[in-house]
């Protein structure tokens, strides 16, 4: 899903760089690997999640949670809902 998110944000020109390069980047700096989680799993965790409409979101954060992971974000209301947020 961060993958997907990426791709949408570079095709709307908000960050300058493809999602495959910024995985490269963030796998070769800091060891940040993609997982693939049981895909019906994470979005019935996701359902779960009221704080927000974003699709994108829900399914990102939670699964962080179910990963219990830190989660890598800017946005201000990820980072007031989920306590692992890191930026």
């Amino acid at each position: 899903m961060v993958m997907l998110e990426l791709t949408y944000l570079f095709e709307l020109k908000r960050i300058k760089d493809s999602a495959v390069t910024i995985a490269r980047e963030l796998e070769a700096t800091i060891g940040v690997e993609i997982s693939e989680p049981n895909f019906h799993f994470l979005i019935r965790s996701a359902i779960q999640i009221k704080w927000t409409r974003d699709p994108f979101d829900r399914i990102i954060t939670a699964e962080a949670a179910l990963h219990d992971a830190p989660l890598v974000s800017a946005d201000r209301v990820i980072r007031k809902h989920y306590v692992k947020t890191i930026w």
